[in-house]
């Protein structure tokens, strides 16, 4: 890059079209540069222009001291828009505090239109002054090493994870006025980030307005109790039913649940019938355990997430896929119809629970592993997912869900199953 001295004031049409790609100054970091430009008795550092009078680098400078020294950056008469943007982005990632998710939501765009233009991936982050792999994850062309193919992302995730906590503030300072794109730049993440966590706390405080409607509306019936799974004992006869399915609380202090729901199980499953629980990872060796010490082990499934993969900190893992663990009750069943032990996840459904499982998950296992009539049982049924998905298959169920307004929630969507089954009977008769 060659430069020439020039004078801020003899340019009359100065533009700034590059003025917004980078995240604004916080209002303390403005006013540190103001109070050192005036300690120092002006700007000292250029700001660069184009041959084109367009600002390169030296916005804020621009901004506060109109008569800043200016320098012509020679030859960028012939730069494409992209390679201005590459310049613009390269004369600041040294000195601006940017966390890796605002480097990437900036740089991302301008190294797919390089690329757009012929240049190699050296050439793009030589111009954009990152690494070469960094380069090839933004474009998606990085080597990744998975038995899964497509499914998993080869682009890690490395946005600064906004606490649960702080989301709700989000969501009010932008509702009191405040800009999503000052906010962005003071939380250090994109505006992106920002107007994806108002829109998600917007659904969140709709959904919960519908829960508390819900559980002043459907307080008993339509085949969920509230409480605990103990009031299985009583409601169940031994050996009675076909299929438990259920998503008990993963961490490992709650394996205890587990240990419960194989209790249950073993008393209470037909001879040849199957207990399915939702495991996680961590505890999968702990659950197991427990499960087996009532059970007998039949098989383990594995969900596939839709989405992209979830990293796992603690291990450095980028997890694709779900445990399903399945015990029986002795003798081991067979199943009529052959069924596969790697499903495709719904993807999120987080209607009903903030820990929903993807009906459709559901749905495949309870049609191949249980018949029309059968009897279906979720200890934990949260927002009633495995219930929905037998009604709609014409099984039996029954269900015990802890928290009543989660378990008005299941009986609401029970309801409204029914409603669809008998507008798809009718549209079936027509």
């Amino acid at each position: 890059m060659k430069t020439t001295a020039n004078s801020l004031k003899s340019r009359t049409c100065v533009r700034t079209p590059y003025k917004e790609l980078l995240p604004p100054l916080s209002a303390d970091e403005l006013e540190g540069l103001r109070s050192r430009i005036k300690t120092e008795g002006g700007v000292h550092d250029s700001v660069l222009l184009s041959e084109a009078d367009e600002i390169l680098d030296g916005h804020n400078r621009y901004s506060i001291d109109r008569s800043a020294p200016v320098k012509i950056v020679k030859g960028s008469g012939d730069w494409s828009d992209a390679r201005k943007k590459a310049f613009v982005v390269r004369c600041n990632l040294g000195r601006r505090n940017l966390s890796a998710e605002q480097i990437r939501e900036i740089c991302r765009p301008i190294a797919k239109e390089l690329k757009s233009e012929g240049c190699t991936q050296a050439e793009i982050a030589k111009q954009l002054g990152v690494s070469r792999p960094t380069i090839a994850k933004w474009l998606g062309q990085a080597n990744g090493h998975n038995v899964l193919g497509n499914n998993v992302s080869t682009v890690y995730d490395c946005r600064i994870k906004v606490p649960s906590a702080a989301r709700k503030s989000v969501a009010e300072r932008v509702s009191a006025g405040e800009s999503p794109t000052d906010l962005a730049a003071a939380l250090k993440v994109s505006v992106k980030t920002v107007k994806r966590i108002v829109n998600q706390q917007t659904r969140i405080r709709e959904r919960d307005e519908r829960w508390s409607a819900a559980a002043e509306q459907f307080t008993k019936g339509h085949g969920i109790v509230t409480g605990d799974l103990s009031k299985l004992d009583k409601l169940l006869a031994d050996d009675s039913v076909d299929l438990f399915m259920s998503d008990p609380p993963y961490a490992k202090s709650s394996v205890n649940c587990y240990t419960r729901l194989a209790e249950l199980a073993a008393r209470k499953l037909r001879p040849g019938g199957l207990c399915l629980a939702y495991a996680g990872h961590f505890s999968l060796p702990e659950t197991m355990a427990a499960m087996a010490e009532q059970l007998e082990y039949w098989w383990l499934f594995a969900i596939r997430f839709a989405g992209a993969s979830c990293a796992i900190y603690p291990r450095h893992i980028q997890n694709s896929w779900h445990p399903v663990l399945a015990f029986c009750k002795p003798p081991a069943p067979v199943p009529q119809d052959w069924l596969s032990d790697i499903l495709a996840g719904g993807g999120r459904e987080k209607e009903h629970h903030d820990w929903q499982q993807a009906e459709s998950e559901a749905e495949y296992l309870i049609r191949k592993l249980t018949r029309p009539g059968d009897l279906v049982v979720d200890p934990f049924c949260g927002g009633g997912t495995v219930p929905a998905a037998a009604k709609g298959l014409g099984r039996r169920w029954l269900a015990t869900e802890i928290d009543p307004k989660k378990a008005a929630v299941a009986r609401k969507r029970i309801l409204v199953t029914t409603a669809v089954l008998i507008e798809s009977a009718t549209t079936v008769r027509r």
